[in-house]
């Protein structure tokens, strides 16, 4: 009887022991991804995207850093930017356009504007993120 007891014992000792093991779940990594409805983002001056009339640029933030730091687009072009912070609170103003936006993070903000000044003009972060946070500027191009 005391060996039926001490096997039961174990048996019901292992049973419990790979119940454990199974339901304990690996943390989820911590990654900045993009998501999927948004295209990565290329450095330079053309839209890849471009449709006539209209424009749609993905603008990635993070401190100290937009990505792409220049686009271009064609005078009366509609511009959709479509800004999301990868890491934290910032925000982006376009001064010539009137545009000064809020960028809470890992959200992404739209932002239409319709380009009929020619010129380069700046876009710069609004918020105060550290050190090189004046440094934190990209240029829009309308030819």
């Amino acid at each position: 009887m005391k060996k039926l007891t001490i096997g039961l014992g174990v048996v019901l000792l292992v049973v419990m022991s790979l119940f454990l093991i199974s339901s304990i779940r690996k943390p989820a990594k911590k990654t900045f991804q993009t998501s999927k409805s948004l295209p990565t983002p290329t450095q330079g001056a053309k839209n890849p995207l471009y449709t006539p009339g209209k424009q749609t640029f993905v603008i990635f933030v993070k401190n100290w850093d937009f990505n792409p730091t220049h686009i271009t687009v064609k005078q009366g072009d509609r511009v959709v930017l479509k800004v999301k912070s990868m890491d934290i609170e910032h925000g982006i103003s376009i001064p010539v356009y009137n545009i000064s936006e809020s960028l809470p993070s890992f959200k992404v903000q739209t932002i239409e504007f319709t380009a009929n000044k020619k010129g380069s003009f700046a876009y710069i972060c609004t918020k105060n993120c550290g050190p090189k946070s004046a440094l934190m500027k990209g240029t829009i191009t309308v030819e």
